[in-house]
């Protein structure tokens, strides 16, 4: 099966103006940095469109395409290209959808369309996709192209992510402690910029990100030293802890002849991920959103029905474990309640957060007994404060702050923060639909 996905601007539409790209039909300079060879094609039959290509794969396998695919890609395009720009204003993207079935049934088949985006006369989908089913070679193949740039790099969900080594020889981080000190400090901030860049190989990525872990003494584990670890990432997806933390592991077991437990006991903050998960009680309602006033969520709460609750959203964790670790919180801001447990690998066996914020108390920053607490666990509640807010909008495709993480664990959808080492995943207010309310 050839899966193709990708971007088709038109010259038509494109936007000279420095710094501005168009509402539809261009491609911006980050776009393209969305893998790391992008495939480009056009011909004479449609001289005004060109295919940008991110993904092309037959059984998983990057294939370039042939002409006659491409003449079919073109075609569909530049047929919604013209009636975005003439009679679709009136249409919704169901209804430009069928526009589209109804001129393609011949040779295509299941057309969807993202929302409509209107800009002066014109209205075109955010992205359209389909099957071509008339290539004769007896299977189907499955398309979906963006014309939209903001809708681009906000939905596309392929990535690839190219670890920078900390040491030219991974292997050397198993010489004896003192080596491997004396190795890390001769690696200044000019040597560190130039491997990043001998990475890269002139192909810019779309953001670079430098990670710190640990490296633990297997003699004294008391004894660490941070370690910087930089990561290319191709496609603003794979900007997740998640990601970048199997993109090295993977990377380093490749190149190493040392095995995976050997790297666990000297970089345990990699191999083996500190967090928690935090569910808060989106769900569970005190008094009921009205037209002009949002509601406030319920300080009560059952433990029987948030247990099992727990357990529906987070099924990777061991039901053991979470029966052991499961702690519910309280928080100020509009009296919501959290259900936590932290991983079965956490480090030291920190898995429940009362152990982590002993001194945590509910009250609102502004409260004169905010200042009882702690400096490390006020800044965790700030921390908090924010992933709430986050939390409670935030969708598969919406912007988030810089700083802050969109991961995917079992469907589900959380935003990610760490702090002191430790990754708070806090789930999304759109895991908790009207399906959960019977749990």
């Amino acid at each position: 099966m050839l899966v193709v996905k990708g971007f088709c601007s038109n010259d038509l539409m494109v936007s000279n103006t420095p710094n501005t790209v168009a509402d539809f039909g261009e491609i911006s300079t980050q776009g393209l940095t969305y893998a790391k060879d992008v495939g480009v094609y056009s011909n004479n039959t449609h001289p005004n469109l060109t295919l940008y290509t991110f993904k092309a794969t037959v059984s998983n396998v990057s294939t370039p395409l042939d002409g006659n695919i491409v003449e079919h890609i073109l075609t569909v395009l530049d047929y919604a290209y013209v009636q975005g720009a003439t009679v679709s204003a009136g249409l919704n993207n169901t209804q430009f959808a069928t526009l589209l079935q109804t001129e393609f049934s011949g040779n295509a088949a299941g057309f969807s369309c993202g929302p409509m985006v209107i800009s002066n006369t014109k209205a075109i989908p955010e992205w359209i996709t389909w099957y071509n089913t008339a290539l004769g070679d007896n299977t189907t193949n499955a398309i979906k192209i963006w014309l939209t740039d903001f809708a681009f790099r906000s939905q596309y969900d392929e990535f690839q992510i190219v670890p920078v080594k900390p040491l030219a020889v991974l292997d050397d981080f198993f010489k004896t402690p003192t080596a491997v000190a004396l190795e890390l400090s001769a690696i200044n901030t000019t040597a560190y910029f130039e491997s990043i860049q001998v990475t890269r190989n002139n192909l810019p990525e779309t953001t670079l990100q430098s990670k710190t872990f640990n490296y633990v003494d297997p003699i004294n584990p008391t004894n660490k030293i941070p370690v910087n670890w930089a990561v290319l990432i191709y496609g603003l997806a794979g900007n997740n802890n998640d990601s970048i933390s199997d993109a090295l592991v993977s990377f380093i077991l490749a190149n190493s002849a040392r095995p995976r437990a050997d790297w666990v006991t000297i970089f345990p903050d990699i191999f083996k991920r500190t967090e928690f998960i935090l569910l808060p009680l989106w769900d569970q309602y005190a008094i009921p959103n009205r037209i002009v006033e949002v509601g406030i969520y319920s300080p009560i709460v059952n433990v029987n029905r948030t247990l099992a609750l727990y357990k529906t959203q987070v099924p990777s964790y061991p039901e053991a474990h979470i029966n052991l670790n499961f702690d519910i919180l309280s928080h100020p801001y509009m009296s919501l309640q959290i259900m936590a447990v932290g991983g079965p690998d956490n480090r030291e066996g920190i898995s429940n957060i009362a152990n982590v914020f002993k001194d945590y108390i509910n009250v609102p920053t502004t409260s004169l007994d905010f200042n009882r607490m702690s400096q490390p666990t006020k800044n965790w509640v700030l921390e908090m404060n924010t992933l709430l807010l986050i939390a409670e909008s935030m969708t598969d495709f919406s912007s988030i702050p810089v700083g802050y993480t969109r991961i995917k664990r079992d469907g589900k959808l959380y935003v990610s923060r760490s702090y002191l080492n430790v990754n708070y995943l806090v789930s999304a207010k759109q895991n908790f639909d009207t399906a959960i309310s019977g749990v």
